[in-house]
């Protein structure tokens, strides 16, 4: 049986030598044709019996050895990677290029930690194309168009891959790919947000973002509770509704009349890449986190709305205005002076504290306040500047649905804390 490889160029039983900086190699034929035509092909055809001095490292050929001699490439860190593939383009090996181009593995250097990241960890939609593929494709690429075009005479020096991030927090991200559980502090998790954004680990990223997923068994629905500041415009949708209700998109059942006598469409959102396989959208429950929402109370009118502005408002026009903008609903036209973004709002269903104590009849509420104030008639587009009498809570903390009827808006109030004035803000203050 013939133990001559495909393409034998050199006899397969003699043996060459090679010097590689200051170390001295031995290999036969049959191991220089495995991975050929090469350099070593090429000078051993014209000097079969002649020593080939190659001024490279002896380290690296060492595991270049392994790969002609029929062994896996045992690759420990990203040094050992770069320059083997360096040395691949030198020594013209075309199937040592391709096993470190399609590697199963990434190997960097992050904050000074050497990691090894099998690749299929990382293969999950949304996860992947990720920092590494990018900047190993860009690895390859690069050096090898240089090299050839230019005509160099050795490839151009490449540093290993380094990243300057934490690479406690990578390892962390690791141990959650691989579906370990971590004990995550707020801003923990939050650091780990920013560095999945970092790498491009989208899904991961959605996996972490924190979220309140449950079945609402009065509405016969599942919600998804989110911080307005994760929600992804891209995700958020408005069920259609066919005049023939036997044609809805999405079936609304029967007890979801609650707000009126109006049917209101709540918006909904699914998740990137954790969701997609949902058969439909989750009714989006989404969360104010700071002082800059506020509720008035117009006493004779018996309307609420709910004013927005500040970076809140931004970000609400960024999530909402382009979904509801393909649902013909203007947000431009709530727009009030001072930059305020105000909406009619229903806080009848709303579990409301103000000045932590428990709100039981929201509707009554300005009745029960005793005191005159004078607030701003949002009733009245033609005078925005009038007063009349009212109640104006600032909410520190509120749960919202974004509620379509008849291209309307209505800002339904799930669940809210309020202070109404300066006195009830100094009390929430802590001392340093």
């Amino acid at each position: 049986m013939s133990l001559v490889p495909p393409t034998s160029l050199l006899p397969p039983e003699q043996m060459f030598s090679l010097q590689v900086g200051t170390k001295l190699f031995q290999i036969s034929g049959y191991s220089l044709n495995s991975d050929s035509p090469n350099l070593f092909t090429d000078f051993f055809i014209e000097n079969e019996s002649a020593t080939l001095f190659i001024d490279r490292s002896p380290q690296v050929f060492k595991l270049i050895m392994d790969h002609l001699q029929g062994y896996s490439l045992n690759i420990e860190n990203e040094s050992q990677f770069t320059f083997c593939f360096l040395d691949a383009l030198y020594f013209k090996l075309p199937r040592l290029q391709d096993l470190i181009k399609n590697s199963e593995y990434h190997y960097v250097c992050v904050g000074g930690q050497h990691f090894k990241l099998a690749k299929t960890l990382l293969a999950q939609p949304g996860n992947s194309p990720n920092y590494f593929d990018m900047t190993c494709r860009s690895l390859f690429d690069d050096v090898r168009s240089v090299y050839l075009t230019m005509n160099l005479a050795r490839p151009p020096p490449q540093s290993p891959p380094y990243v300057n991030r934490s690479p406690v927090f990578l390892s962390d991200l690791v141990t959650l790919l691989q579906g370990g559980v971590l004990d995550l502090t707020p801003e923990r998790r939050q650091s780990l947000i920013q560095e999945c954004r970092y790498y491009r680990f989208l899904r991961l990223e959605q996996q972490l973002v924190p979220a309140q997923i449950s079945w609402n068994p009065v509405l016969q629905t599942e919600e998804v509770v989110l911080q307005l500041k994760d929600i992804k415009c891209k995700f958020v949708s408005i069920p259609l509704r066919s005049p023939d209700p036997s044609q809805e998109e999405e079936p609304t059942p029967k007890k979801r009349r609650l707000i009126s006598n109006i049917s209101w469409t709540a918006v909904r959102y699914r998740r990137p890449y954790v969701d997609a396989d949902l058969p439909r959208a989750r009714e989006l429950i989404f969360q104010f986190c700071n002082s800059e929402a506020t509720l008035f109370f117009i006493k004779n009118a018996k309307t609420i709305h709910v004013a927005i502005s500040g970076q809140t408002l931004v970000r609400f026009r960024s999530v909402f205005q382009k979904v509801l903008a393909e649902n013909k609903i203007n947000l431009n036209t709530y727009e009030k002076q001072n930059s305020l973004l105000v909406l009619p709002a229903s806080l009848s269903l709303c579990c409301m504290r103000v000045n932590t104590v428990p709100c039981r009849n929201v509707s009554a509420l300005v009745d029960e306040m005793h005191f005159n104030e004078q607030v701003l008639d949002f009733n009245n587009p033609n005078n925005i500047n009038q007063l009349v009498p009212g109640l104006k809570l600032e909410l520190t903390k509120s749960l919202w649905k974004l509620g379509i009827s008849d291209n309307k808006l209505l800002m339904i109030a799930v669940k809210a804390e309020a202070i109404s004035g300066l006195k009830e803000y100094n009390k929430t203050l802590g001392y340093v």
